[in-house]
């Protein structure tokens, strides 16, 4: 056997305990929660169970265990490369027989809906009456709009959605 003579560091106590503190400074991971798992369902077959999997649930891993095959599915509602809703499920493909049983977490849906995409309904409908009115300009309709105190589209959306409603209501000229 051969020793090795103690490795003494050149940097002094002091340092590293700075370095330390700066170090800490970076990402702090969450405490991962664990998952409550109830069983929903059992199926004679795969494909059953697998057509009780709906739109909203999406394969994220699979694990082999000694009472089968777990593919576990995560909610869709979420991004993938974001935060991930709590509620998910698994299905379990028994090594032993042909069921499959279906599991889902205990927690519900806490995925944030995205934000409705384009002009309210009820913008619309005002923009649509200030352009019967008279208003025919993009700027003159937005400060209708904020003297009405009603949700702001940008300009881009207002002067996209003039020619949509110019196409409506007049038809395609060539």
């Amino acid at each position: 056997m051969v020793q090795v003579a103690q490795y003494e560091s050149d940097l002094s106590d002091e340092v590293v305990e700075e370095n330390n503190d700066l170090n800490q400074n970076k990402k702090v991971k969450k405490k991962k929660r664990s998952k409550h798992w109830v069983k929903e369902a059992t199926f004679d077959n795969a494909e059953e169970a697998e057509e009780s999997v709906e739109n909203i649930w999406s394969k994220q891993y699979t694990n082999y265990t000694d009472h089968g095959r777990r593919v576990y599915y995560r909610c869709n509602k979420a991004k993938l490369r974001g935060p991930q809703c709590s509620a998910s499920i698994h299905l379990l493909y028994h090594a032993d027989s042909d069921q499959v049983t279906v599991y889902k977490t205990e927690g519900e849906h806490d995925h944030h809906d995205e934000k409705v995409r384009g002009i309210d309904e009820n913008v619309k409908k005002c923009i649509e009456e200030l352009y019967n009115d008279g208003i025919m300009k993009s700027k003159q309709i937005i400060r209708a709009l904020q003297t009405r105190k009603m949700k702001m589209p940008t300009l881009i959306q207002i002067k996209n959605y003039l020619v949509q409603y110019k196409k409506k209501k007049y038809g395609l000229h060539k």
